[in-house]
């Protein structure tokens, strides 16, 4: 039964006992007034049955209730973070090639954060040299993404073309750790909106409860860390 038709039969039914309860006779004594004598009475037994379309009318409106006819409950928000085998899968479709190293052989350490760390790592195909990038992935005891790190940068000489490829590169990188697209255009304007950052100099901000900070590598390029990562990548 769909939730339109449910809502309607529930409707019905409390029209049915509300009409039957406002026909209902009062009992004699009900106001507290003596009647004349010889005067006429409605009859007490027919009570038990408004007690019982009393309960009726309960049991269907807490079968309404557990059918959902109030109304589905929200389905749960997904991580705030991808999976990793969805952020590869993202990367690999931006041309990045990517590896896992897990160990199936070794037992992540329970104590920490970041159990996994280096879990996958992505990155730009030989063919963008000089300009080189790679994200890191950390897992926690559970096997869910716990950080990312994101390094780019430019070896050798760089130039007003080069800069904008790494600056459209680490652009792109930051938002797909990213399970919803708010979160991921977020991240995107508030990188944008930094600039340049300074040697030695650090900013942070927070997206959907996760923190992300962007750094200078120390020997140039651009360092992003999203969440708990394991240091030093």
């Amino acid at each position: 039964m769909t939730g339109d038709r449910r809502a309607q039969s529930f409707e019905a039914a409390l029209g049915r006992a509300a009409r039957e309860l406002v026909v209902e006779p009062l009992p004699v004594d009900v106001l507290g007034v003596p009647l004349p004598a010889g005067a006429r009475t409605a009859p007490t037994s027919r009570l038990p049955r408004a007690i019982l379309l009393a309960a009726v009318l309960a049991a269907v409106v807490l079968a309404s209730v557990a059918a959902g006819v109030l109304g589905p409950a929200a389905p749960p928000r997904p991580p705030v973070l991808q999976p990793t085998t969805a952020l590869t899968s993202a990367l690999r479709s931006a041309g990045w090639t990517c590896s896992s190293n897990r160990s199936p052989s070794v037992a992540p350490a329970r104590s920490s954060a970041v159990a996994r760390p280096d879990a996958a790592t992505c990155l730009l195909p030989a063919t963008s040299h000089p300009l080189v990038a790679a994200v890191v992935v950390d897992e926690d005891a559970a096997g869910v993404t716990s950080g990312i790190t994101i390094k780019a940068d430019i070896l050798g000489a760089s130039s007003g073309a080069l800069e904008t490829r790494r600056a459209d590169t680490l652009y792109l990188a930051i938002g797909l750790p990213f399970s919803g697209a708010a979160d991921a255009a977020a991240v995107r304007s508030w990188l944008r909106a930094q600039g340049s950052v300074q040697p030695g100099a650090s900013v942070t901000t927070v997206i959907a409860g996760v923190p992300v900070k962007l750094g200078p590598l120390p020997g140039g390029g651009d360092l992003v860390e999203i969440g708990t990562v394991a240091t030093p990548h």
